[in-house]
């Protein structure tokens, strides 16, 4: 009886390791990403559990600092309800200048704790695809900088798109909320 339970159990994991993502997932993306410690990675990932995801990049003075400090908060809150495990993940719409040292950096300069944030980059068209398929709009200026979008997204552990937080527009609260209860119904 217990070489068939095993047997069984073994034949899920299987079957769900090879599972395909959702039509609406992210993880379709075959993109690759590179971490703040150097890692090579794909979207699909960073799929263990709820996600919380921004694209900004680390040379802006205005509203990514926002959105980040932002992330912070709903970061402290989940971390008091939080039974499972989350990533908070910063996406770098500069790859020329977001280098894994300079994600690096940024992360200690803010004290971002690596067993939950993740900062990723990939190339110009990689992160162009991405956000497209995310609707976020990015444009670089003659000053290089960029004017964009001020967007913050949950996704679920198979990366489909579960809220979207637009411009300050909703709470921080709303946003840990909206968390919980994805949290909730994914089994």
């Amino acid at each position: 009886m217990e070489k068939i339970i095993i047997a069984l159990v073994s034949l899920f994991w299987i079957v769900n390791a090879n599972a395909e993502p959702p039509s609406n997932s992210i993880f379709w993306l075959n993109s690759v990403w590179l971490r703040h410690d150097g890692e090579k990675i794909k979207l699909k990932d960073l799929g263990s559990g709820p996600t919380i995801i921004s694209m900004v990049f680390l040379g802006c003075r205005y509203s990514c600092p926002l959105t980040i400090q932002d992330m912070r908060v709903i970061d402290e809150k989940l971390q008091k309800i939080a039974a499972s495990p989350y990533k908070m993940i910063l996406i770098s719409i500069d790859p020329d200048r977001d280098t894994p040292e300079a994600m690096r950096k940024f992360m200690k300069e803010r004290k971002l704790d690596s067993a939950r944030w993740i900062l990723i980059s990939s190339s110009s068209k990689n992160v162009r695809e991405l956000a497209a398929a995310l609707g976020y709009n990015y444009k670089k200026d003659e000053a290089m900088d960029f004017a964009h979008s001020m967007l913050t997204w949950i996704f679920d552990k198979n990366g489909v798109k579960q809220f979207t937080r637009e411009a300050r527009k909703q709470s921080v609260d709303e946003t840990v909320a909206a968390f919980k209860k994805i949290r909730d119904s994914t089994p």
